[in-house]
């Protein structure tokens, strides 16, 4: 009766917070515009229809675009776009919008910040079930002061379609590779090597595709004060990224390659009581995307290099209750985003002079997860882990599922 009542306290506690971060949007997400059937022609002789604006995140998302279009003399590009003037407004939006550079939504950074947080919450649950393995009486006549680790992964992800800017869709496989020593002063290091494949498509009838491979290795440690836990982990991964852009309305079929690099770092404070461990982190990634140059005709354009960043504040909790071979787990995490914001593309058509900036929608600053697990363990040195976890930010949510198994020896 004792545990259900804290697992029932556990998950209305998180149901509540989840409820506050969902009902915590930003006006980015849902701004309050006027839209107009007006059209406007530019010095290029271009038309466009106001409509196109009737959010001010779509004039971020296509504005540079227009005003540079405005001022360039006539040329392929302007010529080939011409008979949009001729169009309605959703038309000649779609269009702009595929001649952005792709990443409109922020895919590769939302794709790198979930990749990072699910290779943080495997490193989680292994270094908490080692570190109380150890305690195990059963176990120290048998001390087992190493530990490694093998995890296939799979995750889902979408992005709702918000104020004209598309979504899309992705999934990523993988798997991971970790190993752990114990010390004899009780502290844990260890470490853990990832590869995953990402594959995402644009929703909202952009044909616009990525393809991202990412490799990964980050370093930790754990180390237990009575019932105080620190952790840090300090990670470094390179992401390929292949993007392709369908221009239908010119017959043209854009691709471009290109590197990022992602480095990364956690610190994390808990405290252990009653299978409990509430804590608070604090998580940060910075990704530097190289330059590129696209290739596939006049609509290709040469993207310069991009920095952005992510600060987050998280505080959670888990729960452990163990049934003789048996473990099971509960995780809840609520977390604030504090460098949230758009990210800037400054790009030029090849060839040309025509140079402008575009902006992606603001990343929403707060973002919730919670999951389970179950463990079971066999041959006093193996254990078996099925873990499944949702996150969710404003309009994009995501679900991860792994199967771990572990070898202590």
């Amino acid at each position: 009766m004792k545990q259900t009542l804290r697992i029932l306290t556990f998950a209305l506690f998180f149901l509540l917070l989840a409820s506050k971060a969902l009902q915590a949007q930003d006006d980015s997400i849902n701004p309050a515009g006027v839209s107009s059937d007006m059209s406007s022609t530019t010095s290029s002789g271009l038309s466009f229809n106001k409509a196109l604006f009737s959010s001010r995140d779509e004039v971020y998302a296509l504005e540079g675009l227009v005003s540079r279009l405005s001022s360039t003399a006539p040329n392929a590009l302007i010529n080939a776009l011409s008979p949009l003037s001729m169009k309605d407004a959703s038309t000649q939006k779609q269009v702009l919008s595929s001649l952005l550079p792709s990443g409109g939504s922020n895919e590769l950074l939302t794709s790198v910040l979930g990749i990072s947080n699910i290779e943080n919450k495997i490193i989680d649950s292994n270094m908490y079930s080692f570190y109380r393995s150890l305690k195990d009486k059963e176990l120290q006549a048998f001390p087992r002061t190493y530990n490694i680790y093998l995890q296939p992964i799979f995750r889902n992800a979408t992005k709702d379609t918000q104020a004209g800017i598309s979504g899309f869709s992705s999934n990523s496989y993988g798997i991971t590779l970790g190993f752990n020593k114990r010390f004899t002063s009780g502290m844990i290091f260890g470490s853990l090597l990832a590869y995953t494949r990402t594959e995402l498509a644009n929703t909202n009838g952009l044909n616009n595709t990525l393809m991202l491979d990412s490799y990964s290795l980050k370093l930790y440690t754990l180390r237990e004060f009575k019932r105080i836990f620190f952790q840090a982990i300090l990670g470094y991964s390179l992401h390929d990224a292949y993007t392709t852009r369908d221009i239908t309305f010119l017959n043209q079929y854009i691709t471009s390659n290109r590197l990022a690099n992602q480095l990364d770092a956690t610190l994390k404070l808990g405290y252990s009581i009653l299978g409990f461990m509430p804590y608070v982190s604090l998580n940060y990634l910075a990704l530097i995307e190289s330059p590129y140059n696209e290739k596939g005709g006049f609509g290709a354009l040469s993207v310069d290099a991009n920095f952005t960043q992510s600060l987050s504040l998280n505080l959670g909790s888990t729960y452990k209750y163990s049934i003789k071979h048996f473990t099971f787990g509960l995780l809840g995490e609520i977390g604030y985003d504090t460098l949230a914001d758009r990210v800037s593309n400054s790009a030029r058509f090849i060839n040309t002079n025509l140079v402008f900036t575009s902006q992606t929608l603001e990343r929403p600053s707060f973002g919730f997860n919670t999951g389970a697990n179950i463990k079971f363990s066999f041959l006093k040195t193996s254990s078996l882990f099925l873990e499944y976890i949702f996150s969710v930010k404003s309009d994009y949510r995501a679900n991860y599922l792994g199967l771990k198994y572990l070898l202590r020896f």
